[in-house]
């Protein structure tokens, strides 16, 4: 995993949005979604619940 899979989760989360996280990075929002992807991959676990048309919620995952 990579800082910038990092950063990117973290503006999303505080976001709530791709769209609003990407502007925020300068990045594209097809880049920021591979990025997060990429991570939820890796990990095995969702980070996010979209809501098409209305927000991305942070998955709570119980340990």
């Amino acid at each position: 995993m990579k800082l910038s899979h990092i950063q990117a989760i973290v503006a999303v989360a505080d976001a709530g949005s791709i769209c609003h996280s990407a502007q925020a990075l300068g990045e594209t929002q097809s880049a920021l979604t591979k990025q997060v992807r990429q991570v939820e991959v890796e990990t095995g676990l969702a980070l996010f619940v979209c809501f098409p048309c209305i927000a991305l919620w942070l998955v709570q995952v119980m340990t």
